[in-house]
């Protein structure tokens, strides 16, 4: 059977397509524009509406050749960007051919072998990425950076580490010094305050202590004065009645300060001790500074609250010494001050009262002696139970306050409590005292009030 004559002038569409392939070949290496006579702009796509490659019109008798993939268009050749591009292209084997039904060129690609390219393209893409990734990481590398040269070198490693251990060992070497002079200081306000919570505590255990003997004196003296009354003759006794009935409710008063000392109740002074740190200690602290900071800040915390439970002991102690003094002691100062105030000026009385009645009559001289000599020794229990307390609180260095009458008023130290005019003494000066007060003495030279004097002042304007 003969073929079909080709038409005059042109190439057959077998011819084209092989030369289609031999240009794709070159144009991987070094792509060129394409050959407008040979192929049309559109690429082969167009070239299958293109006359001057339009194969024959064959009979049904021409043998036809399967195909066992195909695709529309053949992919358009570019300089290779990635190792492997080249590969891919050399991979998509074209095949042209010829649909009689549709009249298109058919493509025959070797697809699994460029799915394995494509496969192996995208790891060296991943490594790619990672090295790009380890570039931008390093300091020094101006290019992408091999595994290897991302490792540090041993000498690097080394200065490195030694310049780390240089700046822990002067941080630790600060903290150690920063926690000596911490120390200190910690240490000299642990003193004070345990100073401080022993000297409170220590009053609290002589007062509790030394008042039952005082209580037994003050009770001697109070039965003195009851004896003293009875050597008053009768006619003159009457005069001291009360006054005698006030000096047995100070006895009482006095009798119930054995009771009132449980107030002051248990005494109890915490550790006045904290850790400090040994040379072993500090061989077993952390050198990381972070490490340190926080171990120092426990220590911190310990010493604090001990520090902490010292004082707040010592203020404790403090309010509970000076309410007993304030609330108990001093009240019965008072009536004693009052009481014998008072019996002054009756005693001065009943006193000119007897001596004129012993001139009139001869008869009662010796009876009007003993009485005199009585009512003497009865006026002097005031001043003597007063002693026998003041006694007790100067062993805890509580003083009364000394107020001159006469002197300017202080008001830190006195709390005006009347005015009166006299023209004989100056302005604001105190004419009297009403109350006593009283200081404590923590020094030489250091005291402060625990009750104000109360007096009365002189205005003159």
């Amino acid at each position: 059977m003969e073929s079909n004559p080709t038409p005059s002038g042109q190439e057959t569409w077998q011819a084209q397509a092989a030369k289609h392939e031999a240009k794709k070949k070159s144009d991987i290496v070094s792509p060129v524009e394409p050959d407008d006579q040979s192929i049309p702009e559109g690429g082969l796509s167009d070239a299958v509406t293109d006359p001057a490659i339009q194969p024959p019109q064959t009979s049904s008798l021409t043998p036809q050749t399967v195909v066992t993939h195909s695709s529309p268009t053949p992919p358009v050749a570019t300089k290779p960007r990635f190792p492997g591009w080249d590969k891919i292209i050399d991979d998509i084997n074209i095949i042209s051919t010829f649909d009689e039904i549709n009249e298109v060129p058919l493509l025959k690609i070797n697809i699994d072998k460029v799915i394995k390219t494509l496969t192996e393209m995208d790891k060296v893409i991943k490594t790619l990425i990672i090295k790009m990734d380890r570039k931008q990481r390093s300091p020094k590398s101006g290019a992408i950076a091999s595994d290897t040269a991302m490792q540090p070198s041993s000498k690097n490693a080394e200065e490195e580490k030694s310049s780390t251990l240089s700046v822990d060992v002067e941080a630790f070497d600060r903290a150690k010094k920063d926690e000596e002079e911490l120390l200190v200081r910690d240490r000299e306000k642990l003193d004070s305050f345990t100073r401080e919570a022993e000297t409170w505590a220590e009053n609290c255990r002589k007062i509790t202590k030394d008042l039952p003997s005082h209580v037994q004196k003050c009770a001697k003296i109070l039965v003195e004065a009851t004896s003293y009354m009875d050597t008053i003759d009768e006619r003159w006794r009457g005069e001291l009645d009360d006054r005698q009935k006030g000096l047995d409710l100070i006895g009482k008063m006095i009798d119930r300060l054995v009771d009132k000392t449980k107030e002051l109740g248990e005494i109890f002074i915490p550790s006045s001790t904290f850790k400090e740190l040994s040379a072993a200690d500090w061989g077993n602290m952390p050198k990381d500074p972070k490490l340190l900071d926080n171990r120092l800040k426990q220590i911190h915390i310990a010493r604090y609250k001990t520090i902490t439970e010292l004082r707040e002991t010592g203020e404790k102690l403090r309010k509970k010494f000076l309410y007993f003094a304030e609330k108990q002691l001093f009240p019965v100062l008072d009536g004693i001050f009052d009481g014998e105030k008072y019996a002054e000026t009756l005693t001065k009385e009943l006193e000119g009262r007897i001596i004129n009645e012993e001139k009139k009559d001869s008869h009662l001289e010796d009876i009007a002696k003993q009485s005199l000599d009585s009512i003497d020794k009865w006026h002097t229990i005031y001043g003597r139970l007063r002693q026998n307390l003041y006694a007790l609180l100067e062993k805890v260095s509580i003083f009364e306050m000394n107020v001159e009458k006469g002197s300017p008023i202080n008001y830190e130290q006195h709390e005006p409590f009347d005015v009166t005019q006299d023209l004989d003494m100056n302005n604001e000066a105190i004419k009297s005292v009403v109350r006593n007060g009283y200081t404590y003495r923590s020094g030489e030279n250091e005291q402060y009030i625990i009750r104000a004097a109360q007096v009365v002042v002189i205005k003159n304007q």
